[in-house]
């Protein structure tokens, strides 16, 4: 079951770390976009935007982990590549 939740976790992980990468670009952008039309916005990203995602990010993957990774670890292993 362990295996399960850090799998869950790891791929969430992933997934909020390019969530970041792809918010800050895309804001950066649309900043860049505004300056070039005349207003003047102020590329900011405060840190605790950060960490709100992140620990966001690992509870979602903890809550949708759970249930999934406690039905695998209950299978029989030969059972299920019977089935497969």
């Amino acid at each position: 079951m362990i295996q399960f939740l850090v799998e869950a976790v790891l791929i969430t992980m992933v997934g909020a770390i390019l969530g970041i990468i792809a918010g800050i670009l895309l804001s950066w952008l649309i900043s860049v976009g505004a300056n070039a039309a005349g207003f003047h916005w102020i590329f900011s990203i405060p840190l605790k935007a950060f960490v709100v995602s992140l620990i966001f990010a690992f509870a979602c993957g903890i809550f949708f982990g759970v249930y999934p990774a406690k039905r695998a670890a209950r299978l029989d292993p030969i059972e299920a590549l019977r089935k497969e």
